[in-house]
């Protein structure tokens, strides 16, 4: 018998030790197998081979392996110490990083008839049973390619040249203004590792960027060699694109799970938009992409390129301390500067609640000269709040403490946590009077107003309710790059790497949208929306921005639409250093939620007491449990608890600790948010 440590899928809180009569040069690392837990079948990844059975463990009491599958292993050794890292470092088993890594794939289905009793005849017929034939998968809902040849200017080239050089195993930060050919760049770099039989990971922060990046690629790779990853997959594509980056050197472009996947001869990785809050994930597995990019980088001895025009304010610290090496793009590609016009709102006329009379003007201006204009707002739905003009409660969610927001076009209250829905009601839920007022503006809104203002016009909103249709990109994509629509209203997701050549206009409609939120990243997030949502104009002809705001002498309105990232950096960083976040000191949130409102703040407490104990030598900055900004979530009551210390392995130990030596019960979930992003 051969013995063995297995990591099952589906967030098994430990690794599992197995036996086995298989051959032991059959029982690789990373190989995926089949086994028994609790009367149920799971599958599982070999994570290591054991001398003899653990001493702990009677042998009797280890199961046997059901079945061991016809595929070659999934990863390497070096491909699980990267796994191994992030399990520790974000505090999860390693079963939680492989079944992120790999989702439901249709490796994995069991017949629902199978009957497990028989664990002989089931070896026997393992490859029948669990395995289906892999099918050929087409992308065919992206977009085809220009075929016209682009060449690099002189400065791409000279960066280049610099990173080719160097090829080692060393991070840069492309750092460039907005319309400088960072793109451009980067699928040159990735094409001269492609070509020397190197695979390169693509990162990016949105789904919605992938068609265009495919786009573009085509005019430098082979179509067959490009691959993309994201949520929105369905099983079989996922497989197809494990199956065949696994087989040949690829150009794999992906969202933040991609960091995950192993693919052959890895030579390079690039993380776009590497400032991006969308590399962090907000689940139980907290991980952030991004970071994690620099470890597998060092684990592959392979260069690490961080592409941005707003650096995250942690990796330009690292530039700074000469862990990055920074090369800049100075010259944009039109070199006429662009129009800036501030709009106090206070101050200056008003169409409607969504547009001041300049920025009407300019959108005139744009349709007679055939132009194209983007109206920023970063909510969704019609209007964000609805609440009461006699008691002045605004209608929230039963189970979120959040506003809940109207979808004109449904027709429904719909709650942006929980996804809860209702049918707007005629009177008061709280004093019955039927005097229900609106405040605010979203997407819808702003679409149907510019409708109507500008009827003739071609209208298309984009927002996260828009890529609900898979196919929406692959619809609107080339009207948006054509400039066939003239007015595009949008959130957040069109200000990230799109190139839209006839894009001339920016009007912002919140500016101050987010600057009130309890987060020390605040103002670093709204610097670099405004830049990023401004370079989007005037990228081939001379652009206007326009914002709207009533807090016009705020430094980071004029720092941003200046695209001066070193002066908001120094004045970013003198305040956060004062108040000891990062990137000066390392920062863990503790996330409790549970329905038992006293119970959960009691288990706050007791945690908060336990962290005193162990901090005797003052390493660690505790501060006491409050409750989280949205309090209850999804029905669930919510406490945080954070620390903060100038090392990561010290806030680590103290949270490994308290899991290993406090029991939590059932009931209460309890999650470790290691560089959070979303302290909401």
């Amino acid at each position: 018998m051969v013995y063995l440590e297995v990591a099952p899928l589906n967030n098994f809180p430990k690794n599992l030790v197995y036996k086995s009569a298989i051959p032991q040069e059959e029982l690789m690392i990373g190989k995926l197998v089949f086994v028994k837990v609790k009367e149920k079948i799971h599958p599982a990844f070999i994570v290591k081979l054991l001398n003899d059975h653990p001493k702990e463990l009677p042998a009797e009491r280890i199961g046997e392996i059901l079945s061991l599958s016809p595929y070659p292993p999934f990863f390497d050794e070096r491909m699980l110490s990267f796994y191994q890292f992030a399990a520790s470092y974000y505090m999860v088993s390693l079963s939680t990083v492989l079944t992120s890594a790999f989702p439901n794939l249709g490796f994995f289905k069991i017949r629902e008839s199978l009957d497990i009793g028989d664990e002989e005849e089931l070896f026997k017929k393992r490859e029948n049973i669990f395995f289906s034939k892999p099918k050929k998968i087409s992308f065919s809902y992206l977009e085809e390619a220009d075929d016209s040849q682009i060449k690099l200017k002189d400065e791409q080239k000279k960066v280049f040249d610099i990173i080719v050089e160097k090829a080692i195993d060393r991070p840069f930060l492309i750092f460039g203004k907005t319309g400088t050919g960072k793109t451009l760049l980067l699928l040159y770099l990735a094409k001269y590792f492609y070509e020397k039989g190197k695979s390169v990971l693509f990162m990016l922060p949105e789904i919605a960027l992938a068609p265009h990046i495919y786009r573009r690629a085509m005019i430098l790779f082979p179509k067959e060699d490009i691959l993309v990853w994201h949520s929105s997959l369905t099983s079989a594509e996922r497989r197809f694109v494990l199956e065949t980056s696994a087989r040949k050197n690829c150009l794999l472009i992906g969202t933040r799970s991609a960091i995950f996947l192993p693919l052959k001869e890895l030579g390079l990785i690039i993380v776009d938009e590497e400032h991006d809050q969308s590399y962090k994930s907000d689940t139980y597995f907290a991980y952030n992409s991004r970071d994690l990019a620099f470890v597998l980088a060092k684990v592959f001895k392979v260069p690490l390129i961080l592409s941005s025009a707003t650096p995250s304010c942690e990796t330009y610290f690292k530039v700074k301390d000469g862990q990055v090496e920074e090369l800049k793009l100075e010259k944009p590609i039109i070199e006429e500067k662009k129009e800036l016009i501030l709009v106090n709102t206070e101050i200056e006329e008003m169409i409607n609640p969504c547009f001041s009379k300049r920025l009407i003007e300019e959108i005139e201006k744009n349709l007679q000269s055939g132009e194209q204009s983007l109206l920023f707002i970063n909510r969704r739905g019609y209007i964000p709040y609805v609440f009461c003009r006699d008691c002045k409660n605004f209608l929230q969610c039963k189970n979120c403490t959040v506003s809940l927001t109207w979808h004109k076009s449904k027709n429904l209250l719909i709650c942006h946590r929980c996804g809860r829905s209702l049918k707007l009601p005629d009177n008061c839920p709280y004093c019955k009077s039927r005097n229900i007022g609106y405040f605010g503006m979203g997407t819808e809104r702003v679409d149907e107003l510019i409708s109507e203002r500008f009827p003739d016009a071609r209208v298309l909103k984009i927002d996260s309710d828009s890529l609900e249709k898979r196919d929406f990109f692959k619809k609107h994509l080339e009207g948006l790059i054509s400039g066939y629509y003239q007015i595009i209203v949008g959130t957040q997701i069109i200000t990230k790497g799109i190139h839209l050549p006839n894009l001339t206009l920016v009007g912002v409609l919140s500016g101050e949208q987010g600057l009130s939120i309890p987060d020390f990243r605040a103002q670093e997030r709204a610097f670099q929306l405004i830049t990023q949502v401004g370079g989007r104009a005037g990228r081939e002809k001379k652009g206007r921005i326009v914002i709207q705001t009533a807090l016009t002498d705020l430094p980071v309105y004029k720092l941003a639409l200046n695209e001066d990232y070193v002066e908001f950096y120094r004045l970013e960083t003198e305040s956060r250093k004062v108040a000891g976040f990062p990137p000066f000191k390392r920062l863990l949130v503790i996330k409790l939620s549970g329905r038992n409102e006293q119970r959960l703040k009691e288990l706050a407490s007791e945690f908060f007491i336990y962290f005193q104990k162990k901090n005797k030598n003052r390493q660690i900055d505790i501060y006491p449990p409050m409750q989280a900004p949205v309090y209850r979530e999804k029905g669930l009551y919510r406490y945080q608890i954070y620390l903060k210390a100038d090392n990561p392995k010290k806030l680590i130990r103290v949270a490994q600790g308290l899991k290993s030596e406090m029991k939590i019960p059932s009931d209460i979930k309890v999650y470790f948010d290691m560089d959070p992003y979303n302290l909401l």
